[in-house]
């Protein structure tokens, strides 16, 4: 009776030693693919990408200019800042303003900027991204409440080269240039604004009709004068 039960119970204890055995390489195999990825994230090069440009600091100091390719970078003595060169550009989405005049617009657009100098964008300003869009959306506010409604509706170009200038000698000082902005919408704020603003340029259009009108009449009452004074009999 006891045997027969050893003997039943040897295929348990094997699956279950094999079962153990699995569990352990198991275990084995994720703190070596564990180690791997450490000793991974801990290596002596980084690589910088074409277009983009990096400073290494040593002990939070001492920065080096770090160009493309292969890079030196000691884990715990060094930090590396990269930046990207290349032409970027950020969103200023619906934004509430002013025109001169007083209409309530909303206003959107997208604001190209490049890094000229890595130093100065790295270590002269802490996201060089966000503060280029907060200057951006604070110049159009600003800018745009200089411009009349109708100026901005007939010249949008006028708009876009003064953001430019405005933004531009804003963030130069960083080391960013802004190469250009674009006025993507502009539109009154609701419904209402704009009905308004239908009626006062269709009471324009029917004001400009009747000086047209009245120029023709007067026009043809002068020909009609000269008429006369040159030919007395058709009187």
């Amino acid at each position: 009776m006891n045997l027969n039960a050893t003997r039943s119970g040897l295929p348990n204890l094997a699956r279950s030693a094999k079962s153990c055995h699995g569990q352990s390489l198991l275990a084995v195999g994720r703190a070596g693919s564990k180690s791997v990825s450490i000793s991974g994230r801990r290596g002596f090069l980084t690589i910088v990408q074409q277009g983009h440009e990096g400073w290494r600091l040593t002990l939070g100091r001492n920065p080096v200019r770090l160009t493309p390719g292969l890079n030196v970078a000691i884990p715990v003595l060094h930090t590396v800042k990269k930046l990207d060169l290349r032409e970027s550009s950020v969103n200023i989405p619906n934004l509430p303003a002013y025109t001169s005049d007083n209409v309530p617009v909303l206003c959107s657009g997208s604001l190209f900027y490049r890094i000229d100098d890595g130093y100065k964008a790295c270590f002269a300003v802490s996201d060089v991204e966000k503060n280029v869009q907060n200057i951006g959306t604070s110049a159009v506010r600003s800018v745009l409440g200089t411009f009349s409604y109708d100026q901005v509706i007939a010249d949008r170009n006028g708009l876009n080269q003064k953001l430019n200038a405005v933004i531009g000698n804003s963030i130069s000082g960083w080391g960013v240039e802004c190469t250009r902005f674009e006025i993507q919408s502009f539109q009154p704020a609701n419904r209402e604004v704009e009905r308004q603003l239908e009626l006062q340029m269709e009471a324009e259009r029917n004001r400009r009709k009747q000086l047209l009108d009245t120029q023709a009449q007067i026009n043809v009452a002068e020909g009609h004068k000269t008429r006369a004074a040159n030919h007395p009999s058709f009187v």
